[in-house]
């Protein structure tokens, strides 16, 4: 019962941030068009999605112990993907090694 409560905390901690990033990251590109700015949001509102998903998962019947390790592994493959792939809708190519420094 103390790990769901944690678990459904944490996802509103998640949540607050990410809106808060969202805010963030429209104000800073708005300039730089929708499409920079709708894919900063898709990947904010999939990150949303997954904690959404583990807390939703840890509430119901179907919980299982190594499911809060799936979604770790869920959100660094999600960061990873972030970092390693260039941003389609910039204006400026940064070289891979940059991107990895």
């Amino acid at each position: 019962k103390e790990e769901r409560r944690g678990i459904r905390l944490a996802t509103h901690a998640r949540l607050g941030a990410l809106g808060v990033i969202a805010i963030w990251v429209t104000v800073q590109n708005w300039d730089s068009g929708a499409a920079m700015v709708g894919y900063f949001l898709a990947i904010l509102f999939v990150l949303a999605l997954l904690g959404v998903a583990h807390w939703r998962l840890a509430e119901s019947r179907f919980s299982r112990p190594w499911h809060k390790y799936s979604a770790v592994l869920l959100d660094i493959c999600l960061l990873t993907f972030v970092l390693v792939v260039p941003n389609p809708f910039a204006a400026y190519a940064l070289p891979p090694a940059l991107l990895l420094h």
